[in-house]
């Protein structure tokens, strides 16, 4: 079957199973501007107008100093193809001494302080099944707990708010997502960052993910719900 038609199914099956989203809910998306990013846009965007539960969806990209303009004018173009406001603002981070890590961190800082300050619901992120499983084996390997990428978590805001981090891809592979990019022409430019290679630690754990299943989508999907459900 085409990604075009399981990718929606995919999403919507876990915006219902995990609750992701609640009737009228503001769901900001994190767009990096990647595949992911972009795949998450483009089948989240209808379900908020045409789902089960009708919500108001927007993107967020949070734009580095060291990124060109093309990668910002792709993520515009797109965003206005598929009828999604979109806005960026700027990441204020050193530009010495960087990590992967240390800009993803960053990164969500900026993102949800801007969230919460514009009294968005959600944030929705572009992690797929495999993102999940890497960073349990990371956290598992190297920290000594268990500690994977949920499909949602609450956090506590001032008053009786909460903020939600959802991650609607959850039970997408990436494969599929990829096969989507390629089939739609979907081409990020580069983001220009000079530190897009340094996190091993996640290449090592991708390594091993692909050593346990073999590249099976059926083995890691069963790692999925196992780990799910610790």
């Amino acid at each position: 079957m085409e990604p075009e038609k399981i990718l929606p199914k995919r999403i919507n099956r876990a915006l219902l199973e995990y609750r992701l989203i609640g009737e009228g809910d503001r769901v900001l998306i994190a767009l990096s501007g990647g595949k992911d990013s972009l795949a998450l846009a483009r089948f989240l965007t209808p379900l908020g107008a045409s789902g089960p539960l009708p919500f108001t969806v927007g993107a967020l990209h949070v734009k580095a100093p060291w990124e060109g303009e093309a990668l910002s004018r792709n993520n515009g173009a797109l965003c206005r193809r598929w009828n999604l406001p979109y806005e960026e603002i700027p990441l204020e981070a050193p530009e010495r001494d960087m990590t992967c890590s240390l800009c993803a961190r960053h990164r969500r800082k900026a993102l949800l302080t801007h969230a919460a300050r514009e009294g968005w619901d959600a944030v929705a992120l572009g992690h797929h099944m495999e993102d999940c499983l890497e960073t349990f084996l990371m956290n598992l390997v190297y920290q000594s707990r268990i500690d994977p990428l949920l499909p949602r978590r609450d956090y506590p805001l001032e008053g009786e708010r909460t903020l939600r981090i959802i991650r609607p891809l959850i039970l997408a592979q990436e494969g599929l997502i990829e096969r989507w990019a390629r089939e739609q022409e979907i081409l990020p430019p580069p983001s220009g960052c000079p530190w897009e290679s340094t996190d091993s630690r996640r290449r090592e754990m991708r390594d091993h993910l692909e050593a346990l299943t073999g590249g099976s989508a059926a083995k890691k999907l069963n790692m999925f719900r196992a780990v799910t459900r610790l």
